[in-house]
């Protein structure tokens, strides 16, 4: 297998189609690692169904390069994610995932793949598409060259701007006007969430389970996946749009600062805008103890489409 390396990575190289059965054991494994127990995904505890998490789609989207490139010992740092969603992921349909490395660049001295990729269910339906941008290592110095201009989400700016007068909202139903604020939502990540992640069940060895692989990434321990608090933002924002998130929202968020093992991060949300047919603009993001952003983005969800 490859080294996932600036040099090894090929613009038009692809993945899959690749089957997955969205199954007991994914569901209940990844609801135990971002901590999402929403009754969408579980009829009764322990029982599944009838949905099943597409944020955990998302996130083996984000690691089908592994089909061709060595899992252990990968030392990438996730930047930006945007996802689109579609159409809800039933419980123990058979997925087809494909990605696609679609571009290349070098910005302020870091190597930056970025990582296309769609599921679509058993009959063919798109459920999602999402494109990741992850900072990998390079064998070599290279100069800056300029990323390809894209309107994403996850380029827009975020003020982190908690209105002081903003009304608290539990759904978008409840939202008269902007500045309506989301529940504040609090996460603790720990390490076997954090493991569970990214593949420790398959012996992957990454910056995030292993702490050599951590340190030889220039941190002093085990970081947390940056894919994580996306998916937290994913059970926030399906939360408060409801099962329509799943069918018309998106989101995109870039990371700003590493998480370890241990952390309480506060996740905060704002509705900036809402349009006349009820579609709402919401800012977000992420903070930890010491009142550092570690993560922002914005997400669009509500009226007839997003």
């Amino acid at each position: 297998m490859k080294q996932q390396n600036f040099q090894q990575i090929e613009v038009g190289e692809t993945f899959g189609p690749t089957p997955f059965r969205v199954d007991d054991h994914f569901v209940k494994g990844f609801a135990f690692a971002v901590d999402d127990w929403s009754p969408l995904y579980f009829k009764a505890p322990g029982v599944c169904g009838p949905l099943a998490h597409s944020s955990g789609i998302a996130k083996k989207l984000l690691h089908i390069f592994m089909e061709k490139y060595d899992p252990q010992g990968i030392k990438a740092v996730h930047l930006k994610e945007d996802i689109w969603f579609h159409a809800p992921v039933r419980f123990d349909d058979l997925v087809a995932l494909r990605g696609e490395y679609t571009e290349k660049f070098v910005r302020k001295g870091r190597p930056s793949v970025v990582l296309e990729g769609e599921a679509r269910d058993s009959k063919g339906n798109l459920l999602l598409r999402q494109r990741s941008v992850e900072i990998v290592t390079t064998l070599e110095p290279l100069e800056d060259s300029d990323p390809k201009p894209a309107d994403l989400l996850s380029g827009r700016r975020v003020s982190g701007q908690w209105p002081a007068n903003g009304t608290a909202a539990k759904s978008a139903a409840d939202v008269r006007e902007t500045g309506a604020l989301l529940p504040i939502m609090t996460k603790k990540i720990h390490q076997d969430q954090m493991s569970m992640f990214v593949g420790a069940n398959e012996n992957w060895k990454n910056l995030h389970t292993d702490p050599d692989v951590a340190k030889a990434a220039g941190f002093d321990t085990t970081i947390m996946s940056g894919m994580i608090q996306v998916c937290w933002f994913s059970e926030m924002m399906v939360s408060f749009f409801g099962e329509p998130f799943l069918s018309n929202g998106r989101l995109g968020a870039t990371f700003l600062a590493p998480v370890k093992s241990g952390e309480v991060i506060e996740l905060r949300a704002v509705v900036r805008s809402i349009a006349a047919d009820r579609t709402m603009e919401v800012e977000f993001w992420s903070v930890d103890t010491a009142g550092k952003m570690t993560s922002a983005g914005w997400a669009i969800g509500g009226g007839r489409s997003a």
